[in-house]
Order: structure tokens, then C-alpha cells, then sequence
């Protein structure tokens, strides 16, 4: 009786330990912390998290240019990213497209998995060549440096 009550403590106490873990732990990076990506937190509450810096982690499903209406001149290079699976949950990260950022950026593909250091800039509302409405979570990339191929696509 009294192996299976030390046992019983034992297996509480590490459950416990386990428990204070945090499951998604914060990155540093340049001085700067990133949060991992809460993909539902943002859908549901943008711009309470407009401005925080976020590690964006996955595919990318398409890549594609937009209007800057701040700097007309420079539109903005955007990847539209799964975050959970091959098309769950994604998310669009933007870069403006400064001679410097274009060329940087310009070896990432539909396919590649990349992971990008970012900021929340609130959500984006747009309709699909079906006519579906959709809101996803946009993020703004201030350099080419902030995005890494981790897998490039296999042929």
C-alpha cells in the first residue's frame, strides 16, 4: 500500500511540474520577444493584438501583390500561410516591396514551409474568386530578413 501511495505522489508531482510548462514558450529574437501564433485569439480580437510581434510557422499557399496606400510606390509582396495542416488556418504576411525586400524574398514559393517573425497589423477581409467572404489574421514583415525558408518545396 504504501509503494502505490508513493507512486500516487510521485505521478501528482510530476503532473504538476509538467503543468507549469508553457506549451507554446516565447522567442527572442534581436533584442525583440515573439509570441507564438494564437491563430483564434487574433481572429477573434485584432486589434488588441495590433503592433505584438509573432512567429508565424508554416506553408505557403500562395504569394501575391497588394496596394500600399501609405507608399503607393512600394505595394506590398503578400504570402497567404497555412498555420495548421497544408490549408488550415491561414493567415497573410506582407512585406513592402523595396528593391532590397523584392530581391530577398523573390526564392519563396507556393509550397515552401517557412517561418516568418512578423507583427499583428489586424485582420483582413476579402472575397474569394468564388464569392465566399473571408477574415483572416495579417501580419506585417518590416524585412526580408524576418523570413525563412525551412523546407523548400519538393518537386
Amino acid at each position: 500500500m504504501k509503494k502505490a501511495t508513493c507512486l500516487t505522489i510521485v505521478v501528482l508531482m510530476l503532473i504538476g511540474i509538467i503543468g507549469t510548462i508553457p506549451a507554446y514558450a516565447d522567442e527572442k529574437r534581436n533584442g525583440e520577444t515573439y509570441k507564438k501564433l494564437n491563430y483564434n485569439d487574433i481572429l477573434r480580437n485584432p486589434m488588441s493584438n495590433w503592433g505584438v510581434n509573432y512567429v508565424v510557422e508554416g506553408i505557403v499557399l500562395q504569394r501575391f501583390n497588394e496596394e500600399n496606400k501609405r507608399q503607393p510606390n512600394y505595394p506590398y509582396i503578400c504570402f497567404r500561410i497555412a498555420t495548421k495542416g497544408k490549408t488550415g488556418n491561414s493567415v497573410v504576411c506582407r512585406i513592402a516591396s523595396t528593391l532590397e525586400n523584392t530581391f530577398g524574398v523573390s526564392s519563396i514559393i507556393e509550397g515552401d514551409k517557412v517561418k516568418v517573425y512578423c507583427s499583428c497589423d489586424g485582420k483582413k477581409n476579402y472575397t474569394t474568386v468564388l464569392g465566399a467572404a473571408v477574415s483572416t489574421p495579417i501580419f506585417k514583415i518590416y524585412s526580408y530578413e524576418d523570413i525563412y525558408v525551412t523546407v523548400p518545396k519538393k518537386d
